[in-house]
């Protein structure tokens, strides 16, 4: 092997390192998260932020935002009507769906106004067929593409699509509404942790 070769091997893997590096933003509970996402319709987005999602001292998954552009002011998010992904990555060994449903349920309830949520319950009802028990490991999707709607995804497979912004923004309060799921996981999603 000539010289130069031997000295062009430690370069070239130094720069797949960097190059493997770079492709994810954040680490957290070992789950890598990319700096960005595309959608479906080629929408490209950037991570705003993530965190883990506990309950009873338990890791259930790690949660994060991506949007088109960072932002910090959670009403401006939610108000919105810009491509989005709340991504939710499992790490606790089984979350149930009937559990799931349950959260979300009380999300939902917890955020909204009697006549808002009288408006989606068709639509809430619609969503909450389509979760299934979740595993360490398995990853849920919700994608939001204005003029199309809200995409549920288990495991990169297209569950549902949900029509309206109006779905989409309740779906976001879940997370970074003013009754957030937790306010530690909601902060790190809006990126001020």
């Amino acid at each position: 092997m000539t010289t130069s070769k031997v000295l062009l091997y430690p370069v070239v893997l130094l720069i797949s390192l960097l190059a493997q590096q770079q492709a994810f933003a954040l680490k957290v509970a070992d789950v890598e998260l990319p700096e960005q996402v595309s959608l479906a319709n080629q929408t490209s987005l950037v991570l705003n932020g993530a965190g883990i999602r506990t309950k009873f001292f338990m890791d259930i998954y790690v949660g994060a935002l991506y949007l088109a552009a960072k932002n910090n002011d959670a009403a401006a998010i939610i108000a919105a009507d810009k491509p989005a992904r709340i991504a939710m990555h499992f790490l606790y060994k089984e979350s149930g769906k009937e559990r799931q449903v349950k959260a979300w349920e009380k999300g939902f309830k917890k955020n909204l106004r009697e006549g808002e949520l009288a408006v989606l319950a068709d639509r809430l009802e619609e969503s909450k067929k389509h979760f299934k028990t979740m595993r360490r490991g398995e990853t849920m999707y919700l994608d939001y593409v204005p003029g199309e709607g809200t995409k549920l995804l288990l495991n990169n497979q297209v569950q549902a699509t949900i029509k309206g912004h109006d779905f989409f923004q309740a779906a976001m309060r879940v997370w970074i509404g003013e009754y957030p799921a937790q306010k530690k996981l909601k902060n790190r999603m809006l990126g001020l942790d």
